[in-house]
């Protein structure tokens, strides 16, 4: 018998999360003591995706982007804690977007006048389109499934957001980027 993630509730949520890291980090330790690069588990992964202070390390991004398992894992992983998704846009012209739409929200990108190396990254979310109990944690950009960049989101409420990024950072330029998608979590 199967049951629904909606059906579990908060607290059953919380405790098959617990049990599924706990798992995946017992499965991580045996891969870790069987090799040097050891292989992202399920743990890292639903770190990535839904923790805005997590970072996979670069060896790990390159295993997902190597192994068609790990890249179909995350894509799911996204997919199921994702709530909001823009995807791909369709560019008119050679140059970066300074503003993407999807269902539900809108980030703006704008060019601080007082500092050229600055860009303000304004995110605007239609509150009846998301579900959760707390505001959005993060913004990721992901290119054909695979990591590009993450924004922490201020753990403020509120649906207006505005935040001040350099750039040259692969947040900036993959939110410009016609072919990447965007979701909230």
């Amino acid at each position: 018998m199967s049951v629904a993630w909606s059906d579990l509730g908060a607290e059953g949520q919380r405790h098959a999360e617990a049990h599924f890291i706990a798992a995946s980090l017992a499965a991580g330790l045996r891969e870790r003591e069987r090799s040097s690069e050891p292989r992202p588990s399920f743990a890292d992964l639903y770190a990535w995706a839904t923790d805005p202070a997590h970072r996979l390390a670069p060896a790990q991004q390159a295993m997902v982007a190597s192994d068609p398992d790990l890249r179909r894992g995350l894509a799911l992983l996204v997919g199921r804690v994702g709530q909001l998704r823009a995807v791909a846009a369709a560019a008119a012209s050679s140059g970066g977007l300074d503003r993407r739409e999807g269902p539900g929200f809108t980030v703006r990108l704008t060019a601080s006048r007082a500092d050229a190396a600055q860009t303000y990254v304004s995110i605007d979310i239609d509150p009846e389109s998301w579900r959760a109990d707390s505001p959005p944690a993060a913004l990721l950009v992901l290119r054909s499934g695979l990591p590009v960049a993450k924004l922490a989101l201020p753990d403020e409420p509120g649906f207006a957001l505005q935040l001040i990024e350099p750039t040259d950072s692969d947040i900036v330029r993959g939110l410009r980027d016609a072919g990447t998608d965007l979701v909230l979590v």
